[in-house]
């Protein structure tokens, strides 16, 4: 279906939904936007990815990444550490309007022990509701892990 408002007397505007676009102008000038329709705005394009890296971890760490203003769907969860020992970390990421609830889980629990390449977790309980906590919980250490990072696509 298309909508098309007269801005002006010679302006227009017209939003072709079966080509994505949203046309802007008269007959001389024309702006066209294409693209998708999706939680980002018109281009539907992912948001920027959130990043939290923590300085020697431990077991019992619970450090609170972001809080949504909107239903979102987590893309992608990744980790990498740095560390001796063959370093190790269990982790999961929760999620609530009560930051002090036990949580859903974001993802299931995953460990990370690969200090050269990013470790990809396993998500469930997608689209997390708006109004609501991400955060991040550390259930087991092993080795010397001196820096944790967790990359949050959205």
């Amino acid at each position: 279906m298309n909508d098309l408002v007269v801005i002006q007397e010679d302006v227009q505007l017209l939003v072709d939904n079966a080509e994505s676009q949203l046309l802007v102008g008269n007959e001389d000038v024309q702006l066209v936007v294409t693209g998708e329709n999706g939680p980002q705005g018109a281009s539907g394009a992912p948001g920027p990815p959130k990043s939290l890296t923590i300085a020697y971890p431990v077991e019992g760490d619970n450090l609170t990444l972001f809080y949504t203003q909107s239903n979102i769907t987590l893309l992608q969860v990744a980790a990498i550490l740095r560390g001796s020992g063959s370093p190790s970390v269990t982790y999961s990421l929760k999620y609530s309007a009560n930051r002090s609830s036990a949580g859903t889980a974001a993802t299931v629990s995953a460990t990370v022990s690969s200090t050269t390449t990013a470790a990809v977790a396993t998500l469930q309980n997608m689209p997390i509701p708006a109004n609501n906590f991400l955060w991040l919980e550390i259930s087991g250490i092993s080795g010397n892990p001196t820096e944790l990072s967790i990359t949050v696509a959205v």
